[in-house]
């Protein structure tokens, strides 16, 4: 059979199956032994396959919390920009009461534009992260910027970054203070973002977010990405990438995995059944030959 892929684990669909043929198995030969016997072997393999039942159980409820998130920004549609731009973007937290998600902005696009940085990141959040209508800033906190130096500032319009007149929800860019290091090809840029006054996040708070249109293209989430290799045409060596969020959460298909109640709820009822005919094997008198 098959393995079946969570988001930090991984489960194999024959484990039970092969505890309780190994359950059964053990039942067998116990029972060639005396009843004291039998009744030993059975106690031990009954506890080792409920550990086993206990552990799918904790493994498939927990994999379904974790939450991922992620979008793909390509660019620039404009003739006087290069394009051939790209960045993936991924945000992991927990769907289940986590206030805190991780960002992870990775450009790839060094066959192309081997000296890309990055100039700003922008974001859009849905609109009910904020409670009393007072701007994202009194609901949302950021930290852990690497590479240090890295800074946020809410509701920014970019200016002439072919983004238009959009307004994002967030911006990361560079701070104006010295040394800091560049978000190139080899560099990622991370930061973490929590939420305050009882917000959660979860995967519609990414996918509900509005998309913004400009002459660069349109999308949720946008990239400014600057000392790019100029092309045929191109009169700037800068370029603007949008892109959407997609949830990514990986959770298994309807009807391959059965619910961790039914799967302790059915392995027992086999267990038992198995257990019972053994004994009226047991106690059938046994004739000479």
């Amino acid at each position: 059979m098959g393995n079946i892929s969570f988001v930090g684990t991984r489960c194999s669909r024959s484990t039970l199956g092969d505890e309780l043929f190994r359950t059964f198995r053990a039942l067998i030969r116990s029972g060639r032994s005396n009843v004291a016997r039998l009744r030993f072997g059975f106690r031990a393999v009954f506890l080792r396959t409920m550990a086993a039942l206990i552990m799918i159980s904790l493994s498939l409820s927990s994999t379904v919390s974790a939450g991922l998130i992620t979008a793909t920004l390509t660019g620039d549609i404009r003739p006087a920009n290069p394009d051939n731009l790209l960045v993936n973007v991924t945000v992991t937290f927990d769907d289940l009461n986590d206030t805190t998600a991780e960002w992870v902005v990775d450009i790839n696009s060094d066959s192309h534009h081997p000296n890309i940085k990055l100039d700003a990141f922008y974001a859009n959040l849905a609109s009910s992260l904020d409670l009393g209508n007072a701007g994202l800033q009194d609901d949302l906190t950021f930290s852990s910027f690497v590479p240090t130096g890295w800074i946020a500032n809410f509701n920014v319009q970019p200016s002439g970054a072919g983004a238009g007149t959009s307004t994002f929800s967030f911006e990361v860019d560079k701070g104006t203070g010295g040394g800091i290091a560049n978000v190139t090809n080899t560099q990622s840029l991370s930061f973490t973002t929590t939420l305050t006054n009882g917000l959660y996040w979860s995967t519609s708070v990414f996918t509900g977010a509005p998309t913004l249109n400009g002459d660069a293209g349109s999308g949720q989430l946008g990239a400014h990405l600057q000392s790019l290799t100029k092309g045929p045409g191109n009169t700037t060596d800068s370029g603007f990438a949008f892109g959407m969020y997609q949830d990514s959460t990986s959770v298994p298909p309807p009807g391959m995995v059965p619910e961790p109640g039914s799967m302790v709820t059915w392995s027992l009822f086999a267990v038992g059944c198995f257990a019972s005919a053994r004994r009226r094997r047991q106690k059938q008198p046994t004739r000479d030959h």
